[in-house]
């Protein structure tokens, strides 16, 4: 009898995962715009540097702790999947999953966190590898590539406004489709007229799956893979003489593949990422290759000419490299 009870509860479980599993594919499948999504699509597209593609090879960090494990000696370490180069960068190995959940983020419908996140749902990237340090033990340097497609929310008055300026006939459009209210404008930060930092920020909350969709929709068509949103002051501004270094990123990659049959959903990545990508940890770490080593010194040596504002710990060819392949540097 009880052996009979729990095979119930496993067939009720495993239905209620698959119904789960099922609403998430419903949901990010792609959809029509309305007339009041065509509009908001427009005043997004049209904006004047709110939406563009990256001008050249944009080296951005991320900062976060990865799951350890107990080794033999007591000590924890890194799960066995960090260690070896084949792990790390084969097509479903670590960095990919790693990058894919992150980004998955932004298209999974069952996320509503709402803090922490000041630009949405996504894997959060700086622009220099000083200033969220304390966000982890180990840390991605990424390259991402000409042509990545970004949608600009910085607002360095902290005004709620932006390059994006939404049209009157638009939010008046959103509320009449029953997509958006009053209220949930006001949250978003629309009641001025732009589509902001927290049109994004809050775009998980719960009461606002249709607005999330339509985004989740204009991102997919147009292939927006970044957001850029304004931060803290970091010392970019003494590196590279430019205000638009203190920005910060969100990756959220590609509308996944359907249907989802993965606990996480998971966002597509590009292979050139991955390839253009590189894993180090103040844990040890058993393999990494000459590429690797290079990269890794060199953005140590960039950490500490941060930290002490000192170019001379650098070489000429060296600040060159890195002003070139730095966001926001001239």
């Amino acid at each position: 009898m009880e052996k009979k009870w729990k095979n119930r509860l496993c067939v009720l479980i495993k239905n209620l995962i698959l119904s789960l599993l099922l609403i998430s594919s419903i949901d990010l499948l792609a959809v029509e715009l309305s007339p009041a999504g065509k509009m908001l699509e427009s005043d997004i597209l049209s904006a004047k540097m709110g939406f563009y593609a990256l001008t050249k090879t944009t080296r951005l960090y991320h900062y976060f702790n990865p799951v350890l494990t107990g080794s033999k000696t007591g000590q924890a370490e890194l799960w066995p999947t960090y260690q070896t180069i084949y792990d790390r960068y084969r097509p479903e190995g670590q960095i990919a999953l790693d990058f894919a959940v992150k980004a998955g983020a932004f298209w999974d419908i069952n996320i509503h966190d709402t803090k922490l996140v000041n630009a949405g749902p996504g894997m959060y990237l700086a622009t220099d590898p000083l200033v969220s340090q304390n966000f982890g033990s180990s840390l991605y340097v990424i390259d991402f590539p000409i042509g990545s497609r970004v949608l600009d929310v910085s607002d360095p008055t902290w005004t709620n406004v932006s390059k994006i300026k939404l049209k009157t006939e638009t939010l008046l459009a959103l509320q009449s489709e029953g997509i958006l209210n009053r209220k949930q404008i006001q949250k978003l930060g629309m009641n001025k007229g732009y589509f902001v930092r927290l049109s994004l920020q809050y775009m998980a909350d719960y009461g606002l799956e249709k607005y999330r969709q339509l985004l989740a929709e204009i991102f997919d068509r147009h292939q927006i893979v970044l957001i850029q949103f304004s931060w803290e002051k970091n010392r970019m501004t003494w590196f590279c003489k430019s205000k638009t270094a203190t920005d910060a990123f969100v990756y959220v990659g590609g509308r996944p593949d359907l249907p989802v049959t993965n606990t996480y959903v998971m966002s597509k990545v590009s292979r050139k990422i991955i390839d253009n990508s590189v894993f180090t940890s103040s844990y040890s770490v058993k393999e990494q290759s000459s590429k690797e080593k290079k990269i890794i010194e060199l953005t140590d040596s960039f950490k500490k000419t941060l930290s002490e504002m000192n170019k001379d710990l650098l070489t000429s060819e060296q600040v060159q490299s890195l002003q070139q392949l730095s966001f926001g540097c001239l």
